[in-house]
């Protein structure tokens, strides 16, 4: 009798254990935000998924900021605004599953949003208004301003922690606190991913964004662009030289820009000057030609060849005709 009365009890204990882990088990269920960290003030779509219960079949209540805005039965899918800038919005999910089993989850959206610039390391002109373009093997700077909040306040740039991604892989040495900057070399023509994770110090504020530089942006070469030089008022870089142009003054400087060479390639650059296929050679700087007519009337054609001899893909070519 005592032996039946052990077994009975072994089987009522285990039939609890069974009841409870089946009961916890078969209404857990996720939250899936799409995209995963949203911008302020974006559309967001929420989403729930479970593997143990068949959310088709669930009825599922979606509330937001205290408001139940949609319910019914598998309604999975929630679509809804991010919040703005430092502000805050609660998303609540209720399930009632096929089986009876009730749960509920919470999550607690911050506006949280990081500002990245991109500049290539390459050359321009002062007074350029156009942007610096990447060119291969040329070195790409990135600036974060992130934008992270805790308690309504927003926290310090200098009191975050940054980790850079590179093609989805972490860049260790460049990650770290207070590191909000990232610079990387384009090696070859192809997509470059750049994905940057901040967070605060005790990780209650964490925030992800990044931006894809195509192939299609790499794909620019350097050139080179003629300006006219006035030995009183300097370069005239308001308007480029056209491919033919007549000296008519009897005198002319030509000024050569290597628009978008690597930055710290600049003071080796090589310049090659041809007139009418023989070299000739500048007075004093290496991008600036003077030219004087001679008598008579004629026309030449100045060729520049403009490398890097760090980096032969790194090239350009251009000429340009003159009349007198």
């Amino acid at each position: 009798m005592r032996k039946n009365i052990i077994v009975i009890i072994i089987v009522i204990i285990a039939a609890i254990i069974t009841a409870n882990h089946t009961q916890a088990i078969g209404t857990d269920f996720s939250i899936d935000l799409i995209p995963s960290d949203p911008v302020p003030n974006t559309e967001t779509r929420a989403r729930i998924s479970s593997l143990h219960f068949d959310a088709n079949r669930a009825k599922i209540t979606w509330e937001l900021d205290g408001k139940a805005l949609l319910s019914g039965m598998g309604e999975r899918d929630f679509t809804f605004t991010s919040p703005e800038l430092g502000k805050e919005r609660r998303l609540t999910v209720y399930v009632i599953t096929s089986e009876g089993g009730q749960a509920k989850k919470t999550l607690n959206l911050i506006g949280h949003d990081i500002d990245l610039l991109w500049e290539a390391l390459t050359y321009t002109p002062v007074g350029y208004k156009g942007r610096a373009a990447p060119v291969i093997e040329s070195f790409v700077r990135v600036a974060a301003i992130p934008h992270l909040f805790s308690k309504g306040k927003e926290i310090a740039g200098s009191d975050l922690i940054y980790e850079w991604y590179l093609n989805f892989k972490k860049d260790i040495p460049a990650s770290g606190a207070g590191k909000n900057s990232f610079t990387f070399q384009l090696r070859d023509f192809d997509d470059f991913d750049v994905v940057l994770k901040v967070s605060s110090r005790d990780n209650g504020a964490v925030f992800e964004k990044g931006f894809t530089l195509s192939a299609d942006s790499i794909s620019t070469k350097p050139k080179i662009l003629f300006y006219e030089n006035n030995p009183l008022e300097g370069p005239r870089y308001n308007k480029a030289l056209a491919r033919e142009i007549v000296l008519s003054n009897g005198e002319i400087g030509i000024r050569a820009e290597p628009f978008f060479f690597s930055n710290p390639a600049l003071e080796r650059l090589s310049y090659e000057w041809t007139m009418n296929a023989q070299k000739i050679f500048p007075e004093k700087f290496a991008n600036v030609l003077s030219l004087r007519a001679g008598g008579g009337a004629g026309r030449s054609v100045i060729n520049l060849r403009i490398s890097n001899p760090m980096n032969l893909l790194q090239t350009a070519e251009e000429k340009i005709e003159i009349q007198y």
